[in-house]
């Protein structure tokens, strides 16, 4: 009978699976460059692996931004920015690294609609 040695935990950080949609786009590009879709698979307080719909070199650094969800400081809606470098490409996705990270709450968006009656002239 033989036994298989099970390779020892590498990692430095505890992964957790997840499935969140997320938008990325190349680090530092400019503000009004497209936001393309991809999504986290799994998450550790060091990296991410993702799925994104197309190729990415080695090095890449990318920003990532995904809603949060659960309480983060008592805050239950909060969006997730990251800026991560691509470590490795294999079979399940791209594996990250992250270099940086912030919390910030996401701002209920304001409607505003001109009253009718402030363009009205008096005769």
């Amino acid at each position: 009978m033989t036994s298989l040695a099970i390779p020892p935990e590498r990692r430095s950080h505890r992964r957790y699976s997840l499935e969140i949609p997320l938008r990325y786009r190349a680090a530092n590009s400019p503000l009004k460059t497209v936001w393309k879709h991809g999504r986290a698979l799994d998450m550790s307080a060091g990296g991410i692996l993702v799925y994104l719909p197309e190729p990415v070199a080695i090095g890449t650094k990318l920003e990532l931004t995904m809603d949060w969800t659960g309480l983060y400081h008592g805050r239950q809606a909060m969006r997730l920015f990251i800026v991560a470098a691509v470590a490795r490409l294999d079979g399940r996705g791209v594996a990250l690294r992250i270099l940086s990270h912030r919390f910030r709450d996401i701002a209920l968006t304001r409607v505003r609609i001109p009253r009718a009656d402030k363009n009205l002239t008096v005769a």
